[in-house]
């Protein structure tokens, strides 16, 4: 018995396509955070926020061009930089959100 690809066939159900998609679905690779600079995971914020909140849009554009937890902006220091973003991101859920800022509020040293 030949089994039908449930998006080809002429009738489609809510179920079959979420099914579909749920057994299609590609796996992200899992990065490993801890080897990326402060702009590495300041792209991968851009890459899985798609509306971010205005408030952390300044802090977020700051954190692409810095490398290290160490390293200055102007007059402000990275970290500062960092944990304003973080204050400002509560809105941006998922696991990706959830990994970064573990990441980032490990390397500012804070729980």
């Amino acid at each position: 018995m030949k089994t039908q690809n449930p998006i080809t066939s002429d009738v489609l159900t809510i179920g079959a396509v979420l099914k579909h998609k749920m057994t299609t679905q590609t796996t992200t690779t899992t990065t490993d955070l801890s080897a990326l600079n402060i702009a590495g995971l300041a792209r991968l914020v851009k890459q899985d926020w798609k509306k971010v909140y205005f408030g952390a849009v300044p802090y977020l554009n700051a954190m692409c061009l810095l490398n290290h937890i160490s390293d200055t902006y102007g007059l402000d220091d990275c970290k500062d930089i960092v944990l304003y973003f973080l204050s400002n991101a509560q809105s941006w859920r998922g696991e990706t959100a959830k990994a970064v800022k573990a990441e980032l509020k490990k390397r500012c040293n804070i729980k």
